[in-house]
């Protein structure tokens, strides 16, 4: 685990890129995980920005090679911030180990939040575009304690790029993996829980998209409930194949999903058929 916390936006962003620009390196080690960017994180002290990272590197106990491997992430995370970044090491017997002390508790079913999400390929990442990236990510909106999460995936997700299935062939070439957080409440009225929606629609969504112009995708889980050319995105050139096969095995439409295959047939309620 490693994180800082920090009143100055500039060095904030400054440790991001930093961890970024390390990414393809540590996942070429073996290394998954996620990072967390909250650039509000405390209601108590408003202004405080939070960066925290848990890399994880699977099959791998011998903690002094992968203290070596996060050294130089912990050298360059201090310069770019001026903080020395809290870091610690802990190998676990077993997965399930890891999961039970780290996410025992924190079960986030069923917040009223709204997601959206972006692929980010490897070849941007090995073309030197990690700060292009912190610029993209910065200039999203974020409210109180609202964040933006990398999942760093590339390992054995881009090793199956033979295996056939329907998912987005975009996945065997992403690096990250971009989730933005934004946060509703029953407290809010419509017209608040639409400005909060158009906004991920027209505005975080679409300056994410533009890193990568016409290529890339979302994680269908982890979208935009209203993505634009949901098609494209969640199942990129399969989705042809799919539609044929939704055809083929449900040619009445007896079972529809808002944004799922063939749900362009049917209203974005899902109610009625599109003549």
């Amino acid at each position: 685990m490693t994180n800082y916390s920090t009143k100055a936006a500039e060095p904030f962003w400054n440790g991001v890129d930093a961890f970024q620009k390390h990414i393809v390196r540590l996942n070429d080690n073996g290394g998954s995980g996620w990072y967390g960017i909250i650039p509000d994180s405390s209601s108590a002290t408003p202004g405080v920005s939070t960066f925290l990272a848990m890399q994880v590197f699977v099959n791998q106990t011998n903690t002094k090679s992968i203290g070596e491997l996060m050294s130089p992430v912990i050298s360059d995370l201090k310069n770019a911030t001026g903080i020395a970044p809290l870091h610690g090491i802990v190998a676990f017997p077993s997965m399930s180990s890891m999961y039970l002390a780290i996410f025992s508790g924190n079960d986030t079913t069923g917040l009223q939040t709204r997601l959206a999400s972006r692929l980010v390929s490897r070849s941007f990442f090995e073309s030197g575009n990690s700060t292009q990236l912190t610029k993209g990510l910065k200039g999203l909106s974020f409210g109180p304690g609202e964040a933006v999460v990398g999942v760093v995936t590339g390992g054995q997700v881009s090793r199956n790029r033979d295996i056939k299935s329907g998912l987005n062939p975009a996945w065997r070439d992403t690096m990250v993996h971009v989730i933005i957080v934004r946060f509703m409440s029953a407290d809010m009225t419509f017209e608040e829980q639409e400005a909060v929606a158009s906004n991920i629609t027209e505005h975080d969504v679409p300056m994410l998209r533009s890193l990568e112009p016409g290529k890339m995708g979302a994680y269908g889980n982890e979208a935009d409930a209203d993505e634009v050319n949901f098609q494209e995105s969640f199942w990129g050139e399969n989705y042809p194949r799919l539609r044929g096969i939704k055809k083929w095995r449900d040619p009445g439409d007896l079972f529809i999903v808002r944004k799922g295959v063939g749900s362009e047939s049917w209203d974005d309620n899902g109610l009625c058929r599109v003549s």
